[in-house]
């Protein structure tokens, strides 16, 4: 599976960066909402979606977009009449809800530190059909909280109630987190962005990736033209803030 997403959909306009509007909430009849619809289509073939499934999204760097695609991925299955659920397991870096504006006070972290149970952080949206569960307060020991058996009795109980659960998660070649519960996934989607995702990035991804069942790559941030773009901002700070002077892909 492959498919390419414009960079024309990216928008911040709150002045500091702290709330993303989804696009396919934004122009529902768009060209670029009807990108993700193909997408959605095409994980539906590569899932087979006779029965509920887990996704996860994940990408190789900071700033590849996968936030941005998950959270507009979700809003498509649940247009699409899916129960769909949209879970921020991304513990380093949580975004998913500022993608929708959405307290984070309490998360997944919570659940697996045995706080909460998960329904009690369910948020329900105004979008039909979808629900988001943020990740929580930032632990000292996410990866091993995601490598416990809670986690994995999580993925298991969160199908109950939807029929679609997407997984936004850490960049793979930063951290071992999506490494360690990839293999608990009916599928994952990389996300590539064009002119940042060196050729390097990908082959370690697909090395760190080798147990788990990778459906596709979406290529994101393609430039419609040199001259006329938006900018995208994802605030990185996952260890540190070194940039490469290695060419692009």
């Amino acid at each position: 599976m492959a498919k390419r997403i414009p960079k024309e959909l990216y928008k911040t306009d709150t002045g500091d960066g702290a709330i993303f509007q989804p696009y396919v909430l934004q122009k529902p009849n768009s060209t670029f909402t009807e990108s993700f619809k193909i997408l959605r289509t095409n994980v539906q073939f590569s899932l087979k979606l006779s029965q509920p499934k887990t996704l996860l999204i994940t990408s190789s760097n900071a700033g590849e977009g996968k936030t941005t695609i998950s959270a507009n991925l979700a809003i498509s299955f649940a247009n699409a009449g899916f129960k769909t659920i949209l879970i921020d397991s991304d513990l380093r870096v949580p975004m998913v809800h500022k993608e929708f504006n959405l307290k984070n006070e309490k998360g997944l972290s919570n659940y697996l530190n045995e706080e909460v149970e998960w329904k009690s952080i369910v948020h329900t949206l105004p979008v039909e059909n979808l629900s988001v569960i943020t990740a929580g307060l930032i632990p000292p020991n996410s990866a091993e909280l995601l490598s416990s058996p809670r986690m994995g009795s999580f993925v298991k109980e969160v199908l109950a109630p939807y029929q679609m659960a997407i997984f936004d998660s850490a960049p793979v070649n930063l951290v071992a987190d999506t490494q360690i519960i990839s293999p608990l996934m009916d599928g994952v989607m990389v996300i590539v962005s064009s002119g940042s995702t060196r050729k390097i990035d990908i082959q370690k991804t697909r090395e760190s990736l080798q147990y788990a069942n990778v459906i596709g790559y979406v290529m994101n941030m393609l430039f419609k033209n040199a001259e006329s773009y938006y900018q995208y901002r994802y605030k990185s700070n996952y260890y540190s803030k070194k940039t490469s002077s290695h060419p692009d892909v």
